[in-house]
């Protein structure tokens, strides 16, 4: 059939849509009208009361009984489901971003940036944990920033309205550490004011994505890194929140060198159209169709009206019923008291032409800028004359992963990907949607991390300098009232220090040199950390150790407890394990005194601490913390001085008993005689066998292992005797466990980990045996490079502090993290060192150094004086 002309445009179904749709507005626009101006609040409220009896009459049963007491459930499963129903409750009637955060222990900051056309954006900003309260805000935090924007028709509180704290994006981010901020597009709630016009004005409303791109993102982003002095920031978006920034990044080049990743959730560029065919249709074959229906201010005002007259499981059901026909988006992912909860913070003001925008990007299959030729023209060519100008897309230069669900209608991820540059990752997220990306009950297992390796993976757990900034003006305070000048010696004589070492032997192999000179080049200043290969205490190791230029050292076998006679004293570390691994110039009144200690305590404790706080984002975890007693037991494989520093490690954190699992009786016993005390209390057992793990550790009241560290070669079992200490480990392995039976965050304890920690302290090669046996029976496993990193960053830390305190061992502030992330990244590369020539013993025809009669080794605690 011939189409008429100007007439043709639409077919007969778009016409009928198109009829009914301005009556239906209409009709809408009369009820609002009515509402506003006629009805009192008190027939408001009846109206809403109807609305909530009507639907428990109606469909409202499956809701009573989500709600109500569950008589086959343990009281406290019954609790925790009554807790959140009551968190529900109070997100649904939080009335802004604030009072959203207060509900999790969260307190915002609120910032107002103006743009260049005059718009004044709303910022939300939290860089406080959980509890605490930033008492100097809009100033730098000197932590890594992240930038967080909305999607279309929303404002900030998407992020937040959460009915779980760690399901919420930006509390997670803060609680590791994050400087968090959260935009606000122009015209929504918290951005709805302009210099100069009116919301009312229609002008006001003239903005499309174009504006966000010019404006918006990029008067934020510099206004953010203007207050944090920090030089580039991380942008996380979601749904048009990705769009605007892959448009201001391709069309504001300097803007790319401000954002070290682009991480962009349930991605947006080119949408093909909606699963609504006839909204779909009509809306491609004339995008402006939108001003008929909505004008030329705010679209979907009225909806803010209909959350206010109906019950909110009826607004929700609406909601879902509309999206469903307009996106085929079903869901399922989001319970329904997070969808009752959120649903009432989904929508805020946005204008119409921004949508208009959208479905002239869908006519055209292209990220177009915005065609302000309202009529096309009515006669195409083959070669037309006349396309909008596309967003460059292909030249943004930042770093992009996207997280877009397989089951999203508006992602076609190849479509995307062949329109982004090559460097681009996309991630699946598998049964996701859109909106549940944001909102979905797992979110906390299947997106967050993945939010949080991209930054990772770029190197972004970072610090404002990555450098070791020395606090001086502490030290000009204190420095009248201490007994030598503290000042001068811990950063002056540093930089002095040219020269560290590691003695023992063999050595050609190790990597310390590769790691400690990379962590010295970043810190800059003249220091270099070499091998001295030796099996005895010599002079020439002397006279270095008491040489000026001497910094510290690393101490490995088979010195590490023949060393200890010569040095001024040794760190509680180094006196319970029997072993010295590092040399620390500490100072004091008399000058500077060597001082021993073994950071393979500290190495094993961060390595364990560290994954924890993988396992529990949401909580902040003290590198001091321990268990509170009775909450959880660990276990070694071993028998030997690594078993040693792990017994000392393992009792720090609060672990008791410990149990050891080793082939000699005989290096059980040694490592029993270096602890009595432990003994004695019953704390310090033997496993020998697959029996004994039953009868002390299955009974209903035995103790819980919680952690594990493993200290035997990295080689299979031959022996009848190793063999068995295999069996016995994986009589250990398959314990049950159960991490949820204790609420450890309420006894002020460390919390329970929700899968066995398992340390395996051999690395070569990284996959181990025995942390294969270990991952198979579900425990998660820590290679033993990461262990190896820690008593690195521990040795650093001391040396550049001149203190051997645990506290400072663990000060991740030291170093700051740009410069860990680099050293972590270095090792997690590099392969085995290869040794090519003979390794010769310096000691090899010299006597060993005989130890002074007079010296005597004291006891060194942390000096109190040292606060850095």
């Amino acid at each position: 059939m011939a189409r008429v002309p100007l007439i043709g445009r639409l077919s007969f179904r778009e016409y009928v849509a198109l009829v009914f749709g301005l009556i239906f507005i209409a009709f809408e626009g009369l009820i609002r009208l009515v509402i506003i101006l006629l009805l009192p609040r008190i027939l408001i409220n009846w109206f809403y009361d109807r609305s909530r009896s009507l639907f428990h009459f109606l469909g409202g049963r499956g809701l009573k009984k989500q709600n109500s007491r569950d008589p086959k459930a343990t009281p406290r499963v019954n609790a925790q489901r009554q807790i959140k129903r009551s968190m529900a409750d109070q997100i649904l009637h939080a009335r802004d971003f604030g009072e959203l955060c207060a509900l999790h222990g969260y307190m915002p900051e609120e910032h107002v940036v103006l743009t260049k056309d005059g718009y004044l954006l709303g910022l939300h900003r939290i860089s406080s944990k959980k509890g605490q309260q930033n008492s100097r805000p809009g100033i730098s935090t000197g932590k890594p920033v992240v930038y967080l924007h909305h999607g279309l028709l929303m404002n900030s509180e998407v992020w937040v309205c959460l009915t779980d704290a760690e399901r919420a994006l930006p509390f997670v981010l803060v609680e590791q550490g994050f400087d968090v901020w959260l935009g606000n597009n122009r015209g929504n709630k918290y951005s709805k004011k302009s210099i100069h016009h009116g919301p009312n004005s229609t002008k006001f409303w003239d903005f499309s994505i174009d504006d966000f791109a010019w404006h918006d993102i990029p008067d934020s982003i510099q206004y953010i890194l203007d207050i944090t002095k920090a030089p580039k920031l991380s942008y996380v978006g979601f749904s048009q929140g990705t769009a605007q920034a892959f448009a201001a990044l391709s069309i504001h080049p300097q803007l790319n060198e401000k954002i070290n990743v682009f991480i962009a959730l349930a991605p947006a560029l080119s949408p093909a159209g909606l699963s609504a065919s006839i909204v779909d249709g009509l809306m491609k074959s004339s995008p402006t169709l939108m001003f008929l229906f909505f004008g030329r201010k705010s679209i979907l005002s009225s909806a803010t009206m209909w959350q206010s007259i109906l019950y909110p499981p009826i607004f929700a059901k609406v909601i879902d019923v509309s999206l469903i026909w307009m996106f085929n988006w079903h869901n399922r992912n989001i319970t329904p008291s997070q969808k009752i909860a959120a649903y009432a913070h989904l929508y805020s003001f946005a204008s119409t032409k921004s949508v208009v925008h959208w479905f002239q990007i869908m006519r055209n299959g292209a990220f177009l800028m915005y065609d302000d030729e309202v009529m096309s023209p009515v006669v195409r060519t083959s070669v037309s004359s006349y396309r909008p100008a596309r967003f460059p897309t292909k030249n943004i230069a930042t770093p992009i992963v996207l997280l877009y669900g397989d089951r999203d209608s508006l992602v076609d991820i190849d479509a995307m990907m062949s329109q982004l540059p090559e460097h681009t990752e996309a991630r699946r997220l598998h049964s996701y949607e859109h909106i549940d990306i944001l909102w979905g009950k797992d979110v906390d297992r299947d997106v967050i991390p993945e939010v949080l390796d991209a930054l990772k993976r770029q190197k972004l757990f970072t610090g404002p300098s990555g450098r070791t900034e020395y606090k001086a003006f502490a030290y000009s305070l204190l420095s009248p009232l201490l007994p030598f000048d503290l000042l001068n010696f811990t950063m002056s004589n540093p930089e002095n220090h040219t020269f560290y070492r590691l003695y023992g032997f063999p050595v050609a192999h190790s990597a310390s040199p590769s790691f400690h000179n990379h962590i010295f080049n970043q810190l800059g200043g003249n220091k270099e950390y070499s091998l001295f290969s030796t099996s005895k205490v010599i002079p020439e190791l002397l006279e270095e150790i008491r040489n000026e230029s001497f910094g510290g050292s690393s101490v490995t076998m088979p010195i590490k407890s023949a060393i200890i006679p010569y040095l001024d004293g040794l760190s509680p570390e180094s006196e319970a394990s029997g072993a010295v691994n590092t040399i620390v110039k500490v100072p004091s009144p008399d000058g500077p005194k060597l001082i021993g200690t073994n950071t393979d305590i500290l190495g094993i404790q961060n390595a364990l601490l560290n994954q924890l706080r993988l396992q529990h984002p949401m909580i902040s975890i003290s590198s001091q913390a321990s268990y509170s007693e009775g909450l959880g037991a660990g276990a070694i494989f071993g028998g030997g001085a690594t078993t040693r520093s792990a017994v000392y490690a393992l009792t720090k954190l609060g672990l008791y008993p410990i149990y050891l699992v080793n082939r000699d009786a005989d290096e059980v016993k040694a490592v029993q005689d270096a602890y009595p005390e432990l003994v004695k209390k019953g704390s310090l057992i033997r496993l020998d066998h697959p029996d004994a793990v039953e009868n002390l550790l299955a009974q209903p009241d035995s103790p819980r292992i919680l952690m594990i560290v493993g200290a035997i070669p990295a080689i299979p079992p031959i022996t009848k005797a190793e063999r068995m200490v295999y069996t016995v480990a994986s009589a250990l392995f398959t314990l049950p466990y159960h991490p949820l039976t204790v609420d450890a965050s309420t006894r002020k304890s460390l919390p329970i980990p929700t899968k066995r920690l398992f340390l395996e302290m051999a690395y070569k090669p990284r996959l181990t045996p025995m942390l294969k046996v270990a991952i198979a029976h579900n425990c998660d496993g820590i290679d033993g490079t990461h262990a190896v990193v820690e008593q690195g960053f521990a040795q650093q830390r001391m040396w550049l502090r001149g203190d051997v305190s645990a506290e400072t061992g663990s000060d991740t502030t030291i170093l700051g993290p740009i410069i860990e992330q680099k050293a972590r990244n270095l090792i997690a590369k590099m392969g085995d060192v290869v040794v090519k020539d003979t390794e010769v013993d310096r000691a090899a025809s010299i006597e060993a150094t005989p130890i002074p009669k007079t010296h005597r080794i004291e006891r060194v605690d942390p000096f109190p004086f040292i606060i850095m």
